[in-house]
């Protein structure tokens, strides 16, 4: 019981001192918030009263601008105004000279007695002054009568001039008319030309291939004979050469006989007697002169028959070089044979008297004159093969 008085008494004295403590804390937050209220307040106040002073910035920034520009146009109509005012000072004083002049009064005024005269003098004095300035009535009217002369004369020749722009306008629009017909049967033709020209240059295309083709094919024909030739010429050649090489090896057998002989002869008379060996020696050596000889002009044969092998090779290639050179200058006679009946557009009955280089006579037809040319060439390449 005493423990839980205690314990009542210990809450209350804590309760007493966090309200002691504590109040005046939550009295200054409280008297904190309310001044920044406050203090927002004012704030938003003078955000309103700046934007408002912007504004009013705004609105005579306008105004003096608006100001200025009626400023700078009051001065462009002040500047006009004292031109046209120096424009009347002038007509006003250009008038009161042609006054006074009239009237004999050469006096001088300011600008309020002129201007004061001018206004108070009646009209039958200025159509008077009018009058005697002006020239008589039949001048003017001789001047109107020649001037409506003068302008009908030139009325005419306008007229004339029209009438014939307009025939010749009417003359260019026929020549135009008929210009433009003849373009469009020229331009017709050309095409039926063109057309037939394609179709001709087709045809005469197919036909020089054709010819080179077969000009192709004998030229292959040719070296395929050509080269069995060779082959033959090499078959025999090989032939010829067995023989020698046998009667090298037969040389060489007969060589070392005679060494062998001379040998036993030089051991046999060394055990008998010298003269017999001086002869046998003397023997020996006549045989070997006359194989070795032999031997020599078998070789000197070889040789001849391969140098003239190496020239029959060389004689070959230069015949296969000579060959495509001519096939080559073949082809290139052919294109231009090609080419110049294609930009001629009537090229089958002409005069190529000037063009070819064989004499052929004129009107010849454009694939006869072409077989004829390539005929040449190939009877000329088998002329030199």
């Amino acid at each position: 019981m005493i423990m839980m008085m205690m314990r009542i008494w210990m809450q209350r004295s804590r309760l007493n001192f966090s309200k002691v403590v504590l109040l005046p804390h939550f009295a200054e937050r409280d008297h904190s918030i309310m001044e920044a209220e406050k203090a927002k307040e004012k704030e938003e106040l003078a955000l309103q009263e700046f934007n408002n002073f912007q504004k009013r910035i705004k609105e005579l920034e306008s105004d003096n601008l608006k100001q200025k520009q009626l400023n700078v146009a009051l001065q462009i109509d002040l500047a006009n105004q004292e031109d046209q005012n120096e424009t009347f000072k002038k007509v006003i004083n250009k008038f009161f000279e042609i006054r006074q002049y009239s009237l004999e009064a050469f006096e001088d005024a300011n600008w309020d007695d002129k201007c004061g005269c001018l206004l108070s003098d009646p009209v039958e004095m200025w159509s008077s002054i009018l009058m005697r300035k002006l020239p008589p009535l039949n001048t003017l009217q001789d001047a109107l009568e020649e001037e409506l002369e003068m302008v009908r004369n030139s009325v005419d020749n306008l007229q004339n001039k029209l009438r014939v722009g307009l025939e010749i306008e009417n003359h260019l629009k026929k020549k135009v008319s008929e210009l433009e017909k003849q373009k469009i049967i020229s331009h017709q033709m050309f095409k039926n030309r063109i057309s037939g020209l394609l179709h001709y240059h087709s045809q005469h295309r197919l036909h020089v291939v054709n010819l080179l083709d077969e000009g192709k094919s004998h030229l292959k024909s040719i070296i395929d004979v050509v080269e069995e030739k060779i082959r033959q010429l090499d078959a025999d050649r090989e032939q010829n050469l067995e023989p020698p090489q046998r009667d090298l090896k037969l040389y060489e057998n007969e060589c070392r006989d005679v060494h062998v002989s001379i040998v036993g002869d030089h051991n046999s008379v060394a055990e008998s007697n010298i003269p017999g060996l001086k002869n046998n020696v003397i023997d020996g050596m006549g045989d070997a002169s006359e194989a070795f000889a032999q031997a020599m002009q078998e070789k000197v044969a070889a040789l001849l028959l391969l140098s003239q092998q190496e020239e029959r090779h060389l004689l070959e290639s230069n015949v296969n070089i000579v060959l495509q050179k001519k096939m080559e200058e073949l082809q290139r006679n052919l294109l231009q044979v090609t080419s110049i009946w294609f930009l001629f557009p009537a090229l089958q009955y002409q005069d190529f008297n000037s063009m070819l280089p064989f004499g052929y006579s004129i009107s010849y037809p454009m694939n006869l004159i072409a077989r004829k040319m390539i005929d040449r060439k190939l009877s000329c390449i088998y002329d030199y093969c």
